[in-house]
């Protein structure tokens, strides 16, 4: 009863997702940075579990102050910890439950910190493909899956200020014997396309450049967002 009066802010008798929410968040920041480092500083990837986004990536980051090295050991399916984070959606699986979304979203702030430890330690991560298919013949980028799973414009903005070039990447719809000469806009995926797709904010929108064909060369330009 105790418990449930703290979420149960407006003495409504039900808890409210953003109460939920507003309860979690303040736990999150109460809760001190200085965690015991674990013993083994070779690998952060047994802490990056959904049910660690507590102390567990707080332990992460502290392994990472130690040992920057962490960040590259990939799973044995080459997921860097970059990708293991991305890939736990900031979005609800269960969209019609108002407490699933308002948990999802607190598991994704509490992401943002090591996801922001991860990329400065090792930039060089935001370039690394997973997942190679018939799908995405080239694999996925970490600035399409941050896009593709829901995470928010200051995650995307991480990702784009360690590789830029993520932003003008256009990668063929299937797979080709040969390089074509030229691109066809209408034949590639990017950035732009997959936020598109995806049905993503405007705010991430607003971090994408679209493609404009000029003569022969191709233009990223910004899209002006409409006016609220």
């Amino acid at each position: 009863d105790a418990l449930f009066a703290r979420f149960d802010a407006d003495g409504s008798g039900t808890i409210s997702s953003a109460e939920f929410l507003k309860f979690v968040q303040e736990i999150v920041q109460r809760e001190s940075l200085d965690v015991e480092t674990p013993d083994d500083t070779s690998t952060i990837l047994p802490l990056l579990g959904p049910s660690e986004a507590g102390n567990g990536f707080k332990r992460a980051i502290a392994v990472l102050g130690v040992n920057p090295a962490a960040a590259k050991v990939a799973t044995g399916s080459g997921y860097l910890p970059l990708h293991v984070l991305l890939m736990q959606s900031a979005m609800s699986g269960d969209a019609s439950s108002k407490a699933a979304a308002a948990a999802a979203a607190a598991a994704a702030s509490a992401s943002k910190p090591l996801l922001r430890k991860l990329l400065d330690v090792h930039p060089e991560g935001a370039q690394a493909r997973i997942m190679q298919g018939l799908t995405f013949p080239l694999g996925h980028l970490p600035l399409f899956l941050a896009i593709q799973r829901g995470w928010d414009a200051e995650v995307c903005a991480m990702i784009i200020a360690a590789y830029k070039d993520a932003l003008e990447v256009c990668d063929p719809l299937k797979e080709e014997k040969k390089p074509p000469k030229s691109v066809n806009i209408k034949k590639v995926r990017y950035a732009r396309k997959i936020a598109e797709e995806a049905g993503a904010s405007e705010e991430v929108l607003a971090l994408l450049p679209k493609p404009v064909k000029k003569k022969k060369d191709l233009v990223w330009e910004m899209v002006p967002m409409p006016a609220p």
